[in-house]
């Protein structure tokens, strides 16, 4: 944000203006964080206000639309519904509510946010306050009060009106939407205007890693693949579509904490839960239950049997786990009575399975060797219970259960892109009439070729919309669909695949096998019973 904070202090009016998503709107808390740095002076984006003897929040911003007027902005007649008054009385409007404040703290700026600039009928809501935002008509506090710059007389209410030199406006201005008129030549001349774009590649995963907390590992884990395959729709985009078709970041700023720790039946994929208190042995390892965890969930995290089980640390038992955010490698290991997660590594970079004991854990097994654990508060565990299937789950010293959930896991990060992405897509490139862009097959190859690509070119964007095509249906299960023809024809998000539950009920326990000598460390799965003996 520094190139949007020096044009501010420049122009004093700025306009951030770019593709939806790319953080515009949250651009103003980070220009105010850095703005003391930058100028020695504070800076203020809400304050209160005095209305009928009483006192409320004020935020400096406000979002202009197609209704927005200049009374509402400026001042002007405004109906009174109070018993006393029953009348239209004059009454100042938002911007002018903040200069009033700002010229009695010359000490402070003001930073006053005017979001979707250009959904308003902009001359018509600014009036004569156009002349007095430009930066060389502004007033200045000297020698104790404001002097100089150039005042306007307001119609309503005859006073005179300048704009002072603490005050500083950053709009915001979507610039993919075609339904918007332009902005005309005077307003532009008064306002510098900041692109901005969305992130990408290694740029994006470093902000998300700042802005979460989470390490390289775990941010790979987490957004990876979400971040590629956004890198890859938006390269497509620029080309076929122009840059401001392109897709924003902000859509895949998910909390880690509430991406992994929302416990719904119908957002994962199997799940596997147990009270977790008593179950960490020495604060390095945790107990898991036997039998149908040993034949359900072993073979989803890569162990086709229980005796697979290394009996010692190492990296034939590493499981990638990502818990509270963090990458870590714990090691399923087992002896000759149970099976357990073993920490796997140094104080500080092992998994902290002390942590597990605070509550209900949960195993959510995404593929072989990979897992999310979230621990959950014990009173989750009833619904956990009645979400569970009754054949598997068991009620005793360490309630456990097996919930069935969907084939791919609807974690917060899959409902973005089917209910926030995909939509997005599916309309820029209505606007863009390149419907058969999405398509795929024939239709998108004959699309690129009517639209002039070269071979080479053509093939570079096919390889690129085949890493979303990829994306879409092994990481989200979902795909999109020709639905009608001629000029109705549209597109539409459907599941790529059934919602058959991945686990089934374990089956008859097999014969037992015969003995093996003690060293063998484990000669038989667990008994299938409700806990796992200590």
């Amino acid at each position: 944000m520094a190139e949007a904070t020096e044009a501010l202090l420049l122009f004093k009016n700025v306009v951030l203006e770019g593709p939806p998503g790319t953080g515009k709107t949250f651009a103003r808390d980070r220009i105010a964080e850095g703005w003391k740095g930058r100028t020695g002076r504070d800076v203020v984006t809400a304050g209160t206000i005095s209305t009928g003897g009483a006192s409320r929040e004020f935020p400096y911003s406000i979002t202009l639309h197609p209704s927005t007027t200049y009374e509402e902005f400026v001042e002007g007649l405004r109906y009174d519904d109070s018993p006393k008054v029953k009348r239209f009385v004059l009454r100042p409007g938002f911007i002018r509510l903040i200069v009033e404040e700002a010229k009695k703290d010359p000490d402070r700026d003001y930073l006053v946010l005017i979001d979707e600039l250009n959904r308003a009928n902009v001359p018509k809501v600014l009036g004569d306050l156009l002349l007095t935002v430009e930066a060389s008509k502004r007033s200045h506090y000297r020698s104790g009060k404001w002097q100089g710059g150039t005042p306007v007389m307001l119609p309503y209410s005859g006073t005179s009106f300048d704009m002072p030199s603490n005050v500083y406006l950053l709009g915001t201005m979507n610039s993919s939407d075609r339904s918007i008129a332009p902005l005309d030549a005077a307003l532009r001349r008064r306002f510098a205007f900041v692109r901005v774009n969305p992130l990408g590649g290694g740029l994006l995963q470093a902000a998300l890693a700042t802005e979460y907390g989470t390490d390289t590992d775990a941010t790979e884990e987490i957004w990876g693949a979400s971040v590629r395959a956004l890198d890859a729709l938006n390269e497509v985009l620029v080309a076929c579509l122009g840059p401001d078709s392109r897709l924003g970041h902000s859509y895949l700023f998910v909390d880690p904490e509430e991406l992994l720790d929302s416990v719904d039946t119908d957002v994962f994929g199997s799940a596997y839960w147990v009270v977790g208190t008593g179950r960490a042995s020495t604060g390095s390892q945790f107990q898991f239950p036997g039998g149908t965890w040993n034949v359900s969930l072993l073979p989803e995290l890569g162990f086709a049997r229980a005796q697979d089980v290394p009996t010692r640390q190492g990296t034939a038992g590493e499981v990638a786990s990502i818990f509270k955010g963090v990458a870590y490698r714990p090691a399923l290991t087992r002896n000759l009575t149970m099976i357990r997660l073993s920490q796997n590594g140094p104080v500080g970079k092992s998994l902290p399975v002390k942590d597990l004991e605070s509550g209900v854990v949960v195993f959510r097994p995404l593929a072989s060797k990979r897992v999310v654990i979230s621990v959950h508060p014990l009173d989750r565990a009833a619904a956990l219970w009645d979400a569970s299937d009754p054949a598997m789950r068991s009620a005793g010293a360490k309630d456990w259960g097996v919930i069935h959930g969907q084939e791919k896991p609807r974690d917060l990060l899959w409902r973005v892109w089917r209910y926030g992405i995909l939509p997005q897509l599916i309309e820029t490139a209505a606007q863009g009439y390149a419907i058969d862009l999405l398509i795929g097959d024939a239709k998108r190859s004959k699309w690129l070729a009517d639209a002039s690509f070269t071979a080479d070119e053509r093939a570079e964007l096919e390889a690129a919309w085949g890493i979303v095509d990829a994306f879409l249906a092994s990481d989200l299960g979902v795909r999109i669909v020709e639905d009608g023809r001629g000029l109705t024809r549209g597109v539409s998000v459907v599941e790529s695949k059934s919602n058959t539950a991945t686990i089934q009920p374990p089956p008859p326990p097999p014969p037992q096998p015969p003995p093996v000598p003690a060293d063998a460390g484990f000669d038989a799965d667990p008994p299938v019973s409700g806990t796992q003996a200590e």
